[in-house]
């Protein structure tokens, strides 16, 4: 194996090749309906040097991973935006079963996703209503890292298929949230958690208005 500093050269190396190659790639594609696409490139032509990313990192610390843009980046919420049609595109696919050969459907496909691991989160966030709060709560996954979401004995995702309660402890995830997947793992699809208020009640409809009176 080479020394600490040959790999360091060569992940430089290789890291500018992939941004030369993006560059390439950037002006010959378009994305539509991405208002990303320029910031992106602009991304591409720099790197941040190491201190001032330190400091953009501990500004998002106390600004919230959520909300906080880099500069020439995006937000989680910018993800968030993105991510929601992207989930419904996908399911839409699924549903019709364009990933699968024509009179070959199998309830038993898989997918795989591969992305950053900001937008896995976000993924996961976007598909369970996870809060804010229990987002910026999630620890990002280690390189080559994965989570599945496996379907339940009702027909919905659950993460509790795949993984054990602890394993989805050290992911983040609160005994609010495992509760959820719990309930996720034999619910039928159309089903609502009445438990868990941003996938069940309706607005409101959760306060107790005899003591709340005007």
């Amino acid at each position: 194996m080479a020394p600490p500093t040959g790999r360091s050269t060569f992940t430089s190396r290789l890291t500018r090749e992939l941004l030369r190659r993006y560059r390439v790639s950037a002006r010959r594609l378009s994305h539509p309906g991405s208002p990303e696409s320029g910031r992106n490139l602009v991304c591409a032509n720099r790197i941040l040097d190491r201190e001032k990313m330190r400091v953009e990192k501990a500004i998002r610390v106390l600004y919230g991973r959520f909300f906080y843009r880099f500069p020439n980046g995006e937000s989680a919420a910018d993800v968030y935006d993105r991510i929601t049609g992207f989930r419904e595109t996908l399911r839409a696919d699924i549903d019709i079963g364009r990933f699968q050969p024509p009179g070959q459907r199998n309830p038993n496909m898989n997918l795989v996703i591969v992305s950053h691991g900001l937008t896995l989160r976000v993924f996961l966030m976007r598909w369970y209503k996870w809060t804010v709060e229990q987002f910026e709560g999630l620890n990002n996954f280690s390189n080559g890292g994965m989570i599945v979401m496996q379907t339940g004995y009702g027909g919905r995702y659950s993460l509790l298929v795949h993984h054990t309660p602890e394993e989805l402890r050290e992911f983040g995830l609160t005994d609010e949230m495992l509760t959820d997947q719990e309930w996720q793992k034999f619910a039928r699809p159309g089903e609502l958690n009445y438990d868990i208020l941003t996938t069940g009640q309706s607005f409101f409809t959760h306060f107790d208005t005899g003591n709340n009176k005007t």
